[in-house]
């Protein structure tokens, strides 16, 4: 049994209410990786289910048989299928939930989901159809008219062409050239990069009047190692400031007055009016590893409209990333962005989902060319 399923166990058995202190002493974790069921958990899949469903939203649990809105998220365990739903003061909602009437869908645990069904004994919701109805914000700005291009380096697959190719060339000076060879407005570095080559790569951003956005891994020696993540020494002090709405919601970060910026991990950036989020976790691949669907003709499309629709840095619950969700308005979108940016190890291609443009980072070193038109219209062009 894996972290994800032995979770999904855990709130299945346990079905209580959070405790005063914000902690379900029964579900404590005994793994390493496996949260501890806080009331930032909670709170954290009651503000995912508050966007897609409204601030009101609270889950039916009456004997009916017309047909009804639940929404929750997916949870598994014993070969059967669940909706966990949270309310307002966090009481966690669990009922069976039945896709056997459904002629299609894609599913996977960690996913918030909206059914329309029946609960005709009051323990288990029947699915009818599963209702894609989500609205995103929506910056007022918009992108000016225009072209530039990112670069976006991932370190780790960096660090193994230099194993393979050129064992005997250093890292950093494979990373620093580059730099230096780098022709892009705006340069984007996954990994954990020590603090004299950001101090290098600051002067160097400077100096080429080029934009580098340093992000670090969460399993990086020079990072904080939990997700949200942050580098443990900074080059730039103080962190950026980021606005935040009434409800915490973590904003944006303008890069366009800065040569040089080291950000947390996920982030999301902005540059002439364009939304750029980003993050190092492999999302792809943590929804696939779960995913499951009956009809479908193209997976990884599916998997890629997951990563969108779900409007989270973490749309599932990770097997090998410690989360602290303490921080867990790190992870919600505040707007909709225009580019999504991330690393994965799986085969797939940019694509437009829900008018953003999710540019899978499949290579060491990749360029892409944003354009935007008079109308406010992106296009993207990978080189």
């Amino acid at each position: 049994m894996d972290r994800v399923e032995e979770l999904s166990r855990r709130l299945v058995e346990k079905n209580e209410r959070v405790s005063k202190m914000g902690v379900l002493s029964v579900v404590q974790s005994k793994h390493k990786f496996l949260p501890v069921l806080t009331k930032y958990f909670y709170a954290y899949i009651r503000r995912r289910l508050e966007a897609l469903c409204g601030t009101d939203y609270v889950i039916s649990t009456r004997e009916t048989i017309e047909k009804e809105i639940y929404c929750g998220m997916i949870i598994y365990t014993n070969n059967t299928y669940y909706l966990l739903s949270v309310r307002t003061d966090y009481t966690a909602v669990i009922l069976r939930l039945d896709l056997a009437e459904l002629p299609e869908y894609t599913i996977y645990p960690g996913q918030i989901i909206k059914v329309l069904g029946t609960n005709i004994i009051g323990e288990e919701v029947v699915a009818d159809s599963l209702v894609y109805d989500r609205e995103f914000n929506e910056q007022a700005e918009q992108p000016l008219p225009g072209k530039f291009l990112i670069s976006i380096i991932d370190m780790k697959r960096l660090n193994i062409l230099n194993t393979e190719e050129t064992s005997n060339v250093h890292e950093s000076e494979r990373l620093l050239s580059i730099i230096n060879e780098c022709i892009s407005d705006v340069l984007i570095i996954f990994g954990d990069i020590t603090v004299q080559d950001r101090d290098m790569c600051k002067s160097i951003a400077i100096h080429k009047r080029i934009r580098i956005v340093c992000i670090p891994y969460t399993d990086g020696l020079e990072s904080s190692m939990t997700y949200p993540t942050e580098y443990i020494n900074r080059v730039t002090s103080p962190l950026p400031v980021y606005n935040e709405d009434n409800d915490g919601i973590r904003g944006l970060c303008d890069i366009s007055k800065c040569w040089f910026i080291e950000l947390q991990n996920p982030c999301m950036i902005s540059l002439n009016g364009v939304l750029i989020g980003i993050t190092t976790v492999d999302i792809l691949m943590g929804i696939s590893r779960k995913e499951i669907s009956r009809n479908r003709e193209d997976r990884m499309y599916d998997i890629l409209v997951h990563s969108v629709y779900q409007g989270t840095f973490l749309p599932f619950i990770p097997q090998d990333i410690p989360v602290d969700y303490s921080g867990f308005n790190a992870f919600l979108w505040p707007y909709r962005p225009d580019l999504y940016i991330f690393p994965t190890c799986l085969s797939a291609r940019i694509e437009s989902i829900c008018d953003t443009y999710v540019i899978p980072v499949c290579t060491a070193n990749s360029l892409i060319e944003v354009n935007c038109s008079m109308q406010g219209l992106i296009e993207i062009a990978q080189n």
